[in-house]
């Protein structure tokens, strides 16, 4: 076992898929839509890990986003399809260069204990036992350190994020203005 390196793609890549996963238990699948279609926003779990931005692992995950947020959430045959044909062909060579078929994998086991609707905790120490044996960081290690990544995410939302979910519930521009006022005297019902 190797201590934790929060510099591995590795690491890096179970805390995205972490976050992504808490997002959905949350906010529901289609609030990670936006993340799947633009990565780069900075909103984005995936800008949070740098790592993550790397292709073909960004792209892989992303098309396994898709097929979830497709309708093949519980569909755990299909997204298993899906990965074993990526990773034969990324054996070929046919469409990348020889990506690290354990990263892969590692982003394909998590995601398909997602899609299974597991507890994103549970889904990252699937993926955690896929890493090589001398990379693997510890349970406890890696357990503590998505803890920490959770704490750090809570943090406002940003302007844009907010506009849109209170346009996806109705509420209207002059609505979202209304803000409690400090002056109100919370002894006011005494």
């Amino acid at each position: 076992m190797a201590s934790l390196n929060e510099h591995s793609p590795y690491v890096a890549w179970l805390g995205c898929l972490n976050a992504i996963g808490h997002k959905i238990r949350r906010e529901g699948l289609m609030a990670i839509e936006a993340d799947v279609e633009r990565p780069m926003n900075e909103d984005s779990p995936f800008s949070k890990f740098p790592l993550t931005l790397k292709q073909p692992y960004l792209e892989f995950a992303c098309d396994i986003l898709r097929l979830m947020l497709g309708g093949m959430l519980n569909q755990p045959a299909l997204i298993d399809l899906y990965a074993e044909n990526a990773l034969r062909a990324n054996r070929s060579g046919r469409f990348w260069q020889r990506a690290d078929e354990k990263l892969l994998r590692l982003i394909a086991v998590t995601l398909r204990m997602l899609s299974d609707e597991h507890h994103p905790n549970v889904a990252c120490e699937f993926g955690r036992q896929v890493i090589p044996a001398l990379k693997r960081p510890a349970f406890n290690e890696v357990e503590e350190w998505l803890r920490e990544q959770r704490v750090d995410a809570r943090m406002p939302l940003s302007e844009e994020r907010i506009s849109a979910f209170l346009s996806g519930i109705g509420v209207s521009a002059a609505c979202k203005e209304l803000q409690p006022s400090a002056s109100i005297n919370s002894n006011k019902y005494e």
